[in-house]
């Protein structure tokens, strides 16, 4: 059996909070990315979420929202 799995490290903010056992939809800056299903959370900063899908290790580094006008 083929454990390897890609991994990806990508910049944008949950629309949802991660659930396991649900898709993850991630606000990129150029849509939204579906993940297949979450099956686990590895850690969470203010800055980062590490999480396993199906099919993908992912390091979601947080978008900054807002800013100054």
């Amino acid at each position: 059996m083929n454990t390897a799995k890609k991994s990806l490290e990508i910049i944008g903010n949950p629309v949802y909070p991660l659930c396991v056992g649900k898709s993850a939809y991630i606000t990129e800056s150029d849509g939204v990315r579906v993940t297949s299903r979450v099956l686990a959370i590895d850690s969470r900063t203010q800055t980062e979420i590490a999480f396993e899908t199906l099919n993908t290790h992912y390091l979601l580094h947080l978008q900054e929202m807002g800013g100054t006008a």
